[in-house]
């Protein structure tokens, strides 16, 4: 049995270990946002010629003209648009305000031009600084994590048709609250609040259908998995207030597999692009439901049992003490 000292001196390096890996992702992620491959249209000049004096930067796609370049960055087909003709850069800062001045600079460069910048969709004034979805989606995540919990806790025999209806009951719980919150007291993310509550309600759902069914199937090691890549992991492989092209591609790779990166593409859809390019993160929420089912469908993980006591010895009636 370990003594004392090692037990604490395994717990400290076990915390030291969590906290490197929380400030390497968030800080690694996101402390020098760089633009890869923005996916960028572009109007009066070869996209090939733009790609290659932007140096990676970003991914040109030719459009036709103005009109179908700014309704391309409005349904979120591309991060910006480049009108060579009139010296002019679309952006749509809802989609990553901080990332905005950082990738006009990287175009003027590209271009050799001192570009006007449109912003065509800003961010609202209760969110000035681009982070409330972000922080909204944690809470999110937090809440379907402890709606998972919960129910499992309280009734762990429950059946798998009544558990779903109970996660049900918690994703609008929580996400009536979480909306009130955002919303109507804090004036954050505001404008669409039926469409935020749908949004809230339904990742809160499919997010605690999938903790379910690894919680059930791995124990609280499969709940502590979800958490670490949801969260710690999955928040800044999303972008955060940046956006995914903003961070290392293959760290941005891997958070859009994460249902997190979905959950803020429907918050940000929602709330500032009348619900556009929802399909992608809906199937990939989806498919996290999908497995959580999956694997509430199969049989739970089987508990080692504890080691049955010996018998005790039973004395022979009439047997002299100590006789064999």
């Amino acid at each position: 049995m370990k003594s004392p000292a090692v037990r604490v001196a395994v717990a400290y390096l076990v915390s030291a270990v969590v906290g490197a890996v929380i400030i390497g992702s968030f800080v690694g992620a996101l402390h020098h946002p760089v633009p890869h491959a923005v996916p960028l249209a572009v109007v009066g000049q070869g996209a090939g010629e733009l790609e290659r004096a932007a140096a990676g930067a970003v991914e040109a796609r030719p459009y036709g003209d103005v009109a179908s370049a700014r309704t391309a960055v409005l349904r979120r087909e591309v991060e910006a648009a480049y009108l060579a003709g009139e010296g002019r850069l679309l952006v749509a800062s809802a989609g990553g305000d901080t990332a905005a001045p950082h990738f006009a600079a990287t175009m003027r460069r590209a271009t050799g031009r001192d570009l006007a910048v449109e912003d065509v969709r800003p961010l609202s004034e209760g969110d000035s600084s681009g982070v409330s979805g972000m922080f909204y989606v944690l809470g999110l995540l937090l809440a379907a994590l402890a709606t998972t919990v919960l129910t499992m806790r309280m009734a762990p025999m429950m059946n798998r048709a009544l558990r779903l209806a109970v996660l049900a009951l918690g994703a609008v719980t929580g996400g009536l609250a979480l909306t009130w919150v955002v919303d109507g007291l804090l004036g954050a993310l505001t404008g669409a609040p039926f469409a935020l509550l749908g949004v809230s309600c339904g990742v809160i759902f499919l997010v605690s259908v999938a903790v379910n069914g690894l919680m059930r199937r791995f124990g609280p090691r499969g709940v502590i998995a979800a958490a670490v890549l949801f969260i710690p992991i999955g928040l800044p492989a999303s972008g955060g207030p940046f956006g995914a092209a903003f961070i290392e591609p293959w760290y941005a790779a891997l958070g859009y597999v994460l249902p997190t990166r979905s959950a803020l593409e429907l918050v940000r859809s929602v709330v500032y692009f009348d619900g556009a390019a929802l399909a992608t993160p809906l199937t990939v929420l989806g498919l996290w439901a999908a497995l959580g089912l999956v694997l509430m469908a199969l049989p739970p993980r089987a508990m080692p049992r504890p080691a049955a006591p010996a018998p005790a010895a039973v004395p022979v009636a009439g047997a002299a003490p100590g006789a064999h």
